[in-house]
């Protein structure tokens, strides 16, 4: 009794958790991506091992206590080779990977309207080179650096604008396009003539073409063989309704109509008198008288003859 006991007993080591978490590290000057930017197609070697990430860009694994090299890969990103300690104990490991992507920079664009108003991204839709790209709710998305045609595609009642650009690597490249609005022009003829449109410059009987505000429109109405002119209909400025060519200026849908009568065969009346004499014509005297009317007209003629001198009598058309 009294007596201690001493035993040496050697405890086996338990293996330690290991999470390797692999994100996409902002690497570009400007560029904020949303989220948490997981890289879900990433590769863990350890040890000559391979392993790959879950969805969420998560790797878990039981190290024993030791001394390791891991290498981390994913398409598109630079690797990473790095030394990984393991200590005896319990508890677990958390490593954090950022991966910078090679060759890339960010597009952060702003469209907006005449006013400096922007546009909602529903109406319009964003091209690079024919591609179509998918900014996040600030306008940015990550492109390779090179040169761009890029093209906004507006809807709802926006036209549609290109514009070269270049992404540099490392960099955030800002671009503000403006979106005119553009609206309908609807030309149309009653069938016995036809309209000239310019812009395009076309002769047509209907047409329906699309403009960018402010664009202003020639429009020459052409009477078919045997019609006249007559007059515009719809949204033509007040006085205009019987010019043959007016202009429209395009801030809003225009329709408007091109109206035809038939030609009516015009005459010329010649009257001339000898001394001694005037002739009125419809109220009017004179002794000279040059007029074209309409066929069918009626005119009055009335000899009126000097003093001393009697009429004598009519000679010509009669």
């Amino acid at each position: 009794d009294g007596q201690h006991l001493t035993e040496d007993v050697e405890l086996e080591a338990e293996p330690k958790d290991v999470t390797f978490v692999v994100t996409r590290e902002d690497s570009i000057d400007g560029y904020n991506p949303i989220g948490d930017d997981e890289i879900s197609d990433a590769t863990v070697t350890l040890d000559g091992d391979t392993y790959e990430v879950d969805d969420d860009g998560r790797l878990e694994l039981s190290l024993d206590a030791g001394e390791y090299e891991y290498t981390v890969d994913a398409d598109g990103f630079e690797s990473l080779t790095d030394d990984l300690t393991i200590r005896d104990g319990y508890g677990s490991h958390v490593i954090g990977v950022g991966l910078v992507e090679e060759g890339v920079g960010a597009l952060e664009i702003d469209v907006v309207d005449t006013d400096g108003n922007s546009i909602s991204p529903i109406n319009y839709d964003l091209y690079a080179d024919g591609e179509e790209l998918q900014p996040d709710a600030r306008g940015q998305v990550l492109l390779d650096a090179d040169e761009y045609t890029l093209e906004v595609e507006g809807d709802g009642g926006y036209s549609t604008v290109e514009r070269e650009t270049e992404i540099v690597e490392g960099k955030t490249t800002i671009e503000t396009i403006e979106l005119p609005r553009e609206y309908e022009l609807s030309v149309d003829s009653d069938g016995n003539g036809a309209v000239e449109v310019d812009p395009p410059g076309m002769t047509t009987r209907e047409t329906t073409q699309t403009y960018e505000e402010g664009t202003t429109v020639e429009l020459s109405a052409a009477a078919d063989s045997g019609y006249t002119f007559d007059s515009w209909e719809g949204d033509v400025a007040s006085g205009n309704e019987d010019d043959a060519t007016i202009m429209v200026t395009m801030d809003e849908d225009v329709d408007v109509t091109a109206t035809f009568a038939e030609a009516v065969e015009e005459y010329s009346l010649t009257v001339t008198t000898d001394d001694g004499g005037a002739v009125e014509v419809d109220g009017e005297t004179t002794e000279v008288f040059e007029q074209t009317y309409d066929e069918g007209t009626e005119v009055e003629l009335t000899a009126l003859a000097d003093s001393e001198h009697v009429f004598d009598g009519w000679e010509g058309d009669l």
